[in-house]
């Protein structure tokens, strides 16, 4: 096994461990609060404290009387002393589709404006780096949507009792998006197109969400973007370090972190450090090879008077083609 493999596998190690704890960051309870305040219409002005106790929260329910969709009702806020969710089964295997693994799949209750009770609703949120991909990010979402509503049967409802589905909300952090989405915050719904007449019952048009959040490159300045954007930018930039991404954190949005929430930030810091460092190293290698490469180019050329192209090839380690497309292009 030569060094550039095992480099590379090195690097990838650094990238799961990276994924991991950013994975692990984004399931503490006021993380994925500020997020449903940013981006979920129900929550939407609320206090991320508040909808923190409601992540998970112990809850009954209830069908009232003349509708399908059921009601929750609190038993108790949702304060056990753990900042990190617990989260769904976040494998959905379904027999000859394979299996779907979610990156964080959890419940949460979101108070209902026309009565007391609270709507239960799923939240998948997923970070994907879209320099990775080869497909359609939007059409990704919508299949994870998909299964996080398929799923829910004989779970949240049974039988043929569709009204009971839960709203899916999918969020996606794109941490290396196409310049056009940098800075972006863009919500997917359906809505019915009155193509005769005017029906068009809009009451369960909630169904699925899809939201793509797109990073800048660099952190925003206040004001230059969406709270929440500036937040996720916070925590998945490989350029800040652990003191100035604590900083913001605590001081601007309030989030006060324990021991271990501050321990798996840091280690977050630690590997973004390294994938940053990695980069910077292989970007000057590459720069030194292509100019070794110009040289050899430039003393080809030199030489095409007095000596043959097999011998410049062999001797400056440049292919024969190389060298008789230097010659044509002298020629002209």
């Amino acid at each position: 096994m030569d060094k550039s493999l095992y480099r590379d596998l090195e690097i990838a190690d650094m990238k799961i461990r990276y994924d991991a704890y950013a994975k692990a960051i984004l399931s503490y309870r006021i993380i994925l609060a500020h997020i449903l305040v940013g981006v979920v219409p129900e929550y939407e002005g609320m206090d991320p404290e508040e909808v923190a106790r409601l992540i998970e929260a112990p809850a009954v329910s209830a069908v009232p009387v003349g509708t399908g969709e059921r009601e929750w009702y609190f038993i108790d806020p949702a304060d056990d002393g753990c900042p990190l969710i617990t989260g769904e089964n976040t494998e959905s295997r379904i027999p000859g589709e394979g299996a779907t693994v979610f990156d964080i799949l959890v419940s949460a209750l979101a108070p209902k404006r026309e009565s007391d009770g609270y709507r239960k609703m799923l939240v998948d949120v997923e970070a994907q780096n879209c320099g990775l991909t080869g497909y359609w990010i939007e059409a990704r979402a919508v299949f994870y949507s998909s299964r996080a509503i398929s799923s829910q049967q004989g779970r949240e409802f049974t039988d043929s009792h569709y009204e009971q589905i839960l709203t899916v909300n999918s969020v996606w952090i794109l941490t290396d998006p196409p310049a056009a989405a940098r800075n972006t915050v863009t919500r997917y719904t359906f809505q019915p197109e009155n193509l005769y007449g005017d029906y068009g019952d809009r009451k369960r048009c909630d169904l699925m969400r899809v939201i793509l959040i797109g990073l800048p490159k660099e952190l925003p300045e206040p004001g230059e973007s969406t709270p929440l954007v500036r937040l996720l930018t916070t925590i998945f930039s490989l350029k800040l370090s652990f003191t100035e991404k604590r900083q913001i954190l605590t001081e601007e949005f309030g989030i006060r972190m324990d021991p271990e929430t501050e321990g798996r930030l840091e280690e977050m810091c630690n590997w973004s450090e390294a994938i940053e460092r990695d980069a910077l190293e292989r970007g000057e290698k590459i720069g030194m090879e292509r100019g070794k490469e110009l040289n050899r180019l430039e003393n080809a050329r030199e030489l095409l008077d007095v000596l043959s192209p097999e011998i410049i090839a062999q001797k400056l380690k440049l292919s024969l083609e190389t060298v008789l497309g230097l010659r044509a292009g002298t020629d002209h």
